[in-house]
């Protein structure tokens, strides 16, 4: 039977197998247990029990999720990615996304780069500011170091254009005129 070469990101998974399972005699060999074939080498890992779960980084999210901001969750999800190595980051991701996007609703509208975003428009800037952070954080890995993970779909580097224009724009309209009514009748003629 011909099997294709695993991709870059199960080569981590096919060494541990390979130094783990005794007489196999072909990729699927490897991640085949009890039986079961499964489909990529980092499952195999996990059924023979070479890899454990996620359970601790679900558990750490879930923990922050109740005190931090979205902000602090995405920072805390890229340093679980980076330096965590989670068996099944998409998972996590799709678990705990609503979290850590949970103020970009409204940092969409307030940036003036989305009116009315939907919930994909957050799901993707989400992944966009993660993938933004990881490049600037890890030495230039991006969310394509994880293949599993969702990719953004959009351009929003397009979008968000001069980040020192955006955050120069990103005010409260409705604040400021009320200020303005309020402060002006307070100057002097001159």
């Amino acid at each position: 039977m011909f099997y294709t070469h695993p991709a870059s990101g199960e080569r981590f998974y096919l060494c541990t197998l390979l130094t783990a399972v005794k007489g196999a005699t072909s990729y699927e060999d490897l991640h085949t247990v009890n039986g079961v074939t499964h489909a990529t080498f980092q499952e195999g890992c996990i059924a023979h029990g070479l890899l454990a779960d996620d359970n601790e980084w679900r558990l750490c999210l879930q923990d922050a999720g109740a005190m931090q901001s979205g902000h602090q969750l995405c920072n805390l999800f890229v340093t679980i990615l980076c330096d965590c190595s989670p068996s099944d980051p998409a998972a996590l991701w799709l678990q705990f996304w609503t979290q850590i996007c949970d103020d970009l609703h409204w940092t969409l509208q307030q940036k003036n780069i989305c009116q009315n975003p939907t919930e994909e428009d957050v799901f993707d800037y989400g992944l966009y500011l993660i993938d933004k952070h990881l490049s600037s954080s890890s030495g230039n890995k991006g969310l394509e170091h994880w293949p599993t993970m969702p990719q953004p779909q959009q351009n929003w580097a397009l979008h968000v254009g001069n980040c020192l224009i955006a955050e120069q724009l990103g005010y409260d309209a409705a604040e400021q005129t009320h200020l303005a009514e309020e402060h002006i009748p307070k100057l002097n003629e001159e």
